[in-house]
């Protein structure tokens, strides 16, 4: 390509050799550029399937153009052998409208591409700063283009006017869709080489209808044969890129576009190159003091669309801090031992954790505006009562209360509730309470208390526990009594009353010999069958106790 360039520039006015050598080359480039396109068709990303089939099918189409500009170039060598003239294949010959077909199947490949996963109002954004761009373009290539063709009633010229003013409107549209699209068909790398090569071949479109020119039909050659390459270089890239693994386009991109204000400048400034025929003083100064008061206008504009985007970029970054904190709690709540409880005003639950399911087998969603008291065991419902009653007498109030609660198979969990009224603050407006499964402690306390108190062997009543039944028994009666709490005392009214019971002192006879005779294990079982029948003859009141060896007794209160 280089070789080929600096042959055709060292020439003023190329001739039919540098003419067939620049459409040969050219030929091989857009073969090489046509073979890549459908190497990158025929591609698997394995990452995002169905985006890459999108891509695919944009190279496919892309490789078909090519192919169809290569025809263009066959024909370009055709016009060279058939005519005399050196320029008149590249400025008169045929191939014209296969250079055209190219430019429409890019076009339609371009706007059948996905812009990419965007929402709707995105989707809107984009395409109104495409049409934007899209229609500047139009405008500065009618006014700077078509329009003098138009007006000097030159058919041909028109023609070919109209054709460029084409070319210069798809390369528009391919710099929005490679700028603006959230999911381009290629990468960076790949976009700007094509966009610089579209750009290389417009160059020379503005003076390209004036009467023959050698020097300039050279320049032209020159800037299509780095375009050529620059598009060959931008398949291989796209190809290389694809091959060293899975490519990710997906880029952050600013909530507004500058292109669009680009453009509004651009078409000024044709306004100020090409001014209106016919206007006069007043029009033409209120013309451009429009286009001067425009300028202050967008620069204001756009300087609230960045201040909006930093706001949305630090509202962004707050919201992905909270979505982190709340998914942080969440796990916290979700992999805790306890349950967190918040209870509203009237009593029902507002929010439950879901350890609940694993304490009590129950749903958070069952339990939800239903009135926290359900479940609660009947003998501790008034304790409960109680501290709830507590906590709601003044704010910040602090109550820990443990009662059972029925699980789901109808069994009975104890919990211990630790409870702090926030019915106050407006983030809560609530009650919280924090509950612990202690089962598993209470059954353990409530079982070392009975071994504490009772004879491990016959389950009855130790010495311990028979001092204090009798303490209780004979002691006075207790604070606010009433007249039955001394009906056995015998001894009349007063307030030094002392409550009296009868006790039984029980020794077995011959358990010595039983022990001696037939071992301790049966004297053993004598003892627990003695406790029995003991158990089994007293009152619910009384207490039967072993006090030692074959040593048993009785508390019976209220005896005479």
């Amino acid at each position: 390509m280089l070789v080929t360039t600096a042959w055709l520039m060292a020439d003023p006015a190329p001739g039919r050799a540098r003419s067939v050598g620049f459409a040969s080359v050219q030929l091989a480039m857009d073969l090489a550029t046509a073979w890549f396109g459908l190497l990158l068709a025929s591609r698997t990303c394995p990452r995002d399937r169905d985006r890459d089939g999108a891509d695919r099918r944009f190279w496919r189409h892309g490789a078909v153009a090519v192919v169809v500009g290569a025809l263009g170039s066959v024909v370009q060598v055709f016009d060279v052998f058939t005519n005399p003239d050196p320029g008149y294949a590249f400025q008169h010959g045929h191939s014209g409208p296969f250079l055209l077909g190219a430019v429409v199947i890019g076009l339609v490949a371009m706007l059948a591409h996905p812009i990419g996963p965007t929402e709707h109002r995105h989707n809107t954004r984009f395409w109104l700063d495409a049409g934007v761009v899209v229609i500047g373009i139009a405008v500065a290539s009618w006014s700077l283009l078509v329009a003098p063709a138009v007006f000097d009633h030159d058919a041909r010229e028109m023609q070919e006017t109209v054709s460029s003013a084409i070319l210069i409107t798809a390369n528009g549209f391919l710099v929005v869709k490679v700028t603006l699209s959230n999911r381009p068909p290629m990468t960076r790398v790949a976009g700007s080489l094509l966009s610089a090569a579209f750009a290389l071949l417009l160059l020379p479109v503005a003076g390209a209808f004036e009467p023959p020119d050698p020097a300039r039909l050279r320049q032209t050659l020159a800037l299509r044969m780095v375009a050529g390459f620059l598009l060959t270089a931008a398949a291989r890239c796209e190809l290389v890129l694809r091959r060293s693994g899975p490519v990710t386009r997906v880029q952050r991109r600013r909530s507004y576009s500058l292109l669009p204000y680009v453009t509004m400048v651009g078409v000024y400034c044709v306004v100020i190159l090409v001014p209106p025929i016919g206007l006069d003083v007043p029009s033409a100064s209120a013309l451009g003091g429009a286009i001067v008061i425009s300028v202050p206008v967008g620069v204001r504009q756009l300087v609230a669309f960045s201040d909006n985007a930093d706001l949305v970029t630090r509202l962004d970054v707050s919201l992905n801090d909270l979505g982190k904190h709340e998914e942080r709690l969440r796990a916290l709540l979700l992999h805790s031992s306890d349950i967190t409880l918040t209870v509203g005003d009237d009593g029902c639950v507002t929010y439950i954790s879901p350890p609940v399911e694993r304490i009590l087998g129950i749903p958070p969603d069952a339990l939800l505006r239903r009135h926290w008291l359900n479940g609660i065991h009947h003998d501790d419902l008034l304790t409960v009562t109680a501290a709830s009653d507590r906590i709601r007498s003044a704010p910040r109030t602090t109550v820990t209360v443990q009662a059972r609660v029925r699980h789901a198979d109808g069994g009975w969990r104890w919990l211990e509730f630790i409870c702090t009224n926030l019915l106050d603050d407006p983030t809560v407006r609530g009650i919280v309470c924090n509950i612990r499964d202690v089962t598993e402690t209470r059954q353990l306390h409530d079982r070392l208390r009975h071994q504490a108190s009772h004879d491990s062997l016959t389950g009855l009543a130790n010495r311990a526990l028979f001092n204090e039944r009798l303490q209780a028994a004979t002691g006075p009666p207790a604070a606010g009594a009433g007249p039955a709490a001394g009906a056995g005392a015998g001894a009349g009214a007063g307030a030094g009353l002392v409550r009296q019971a009868g006790v039984l002192l029980i020794d077995l006879d011959g358990f010595k010999a039983i022990n001696d005779e037939f071992g301790h294990h049966v004297g053993d079982m004598v003892l627990v069958a003695v406790a029995e029948r003991l158990a089994g003859c007293v009152r619910d009141i009384d207490t039967a106790a072993r006090l030692g060896g074959d040593e048993f007794a009785v508390v019976l209160p209220g005896a005479t």
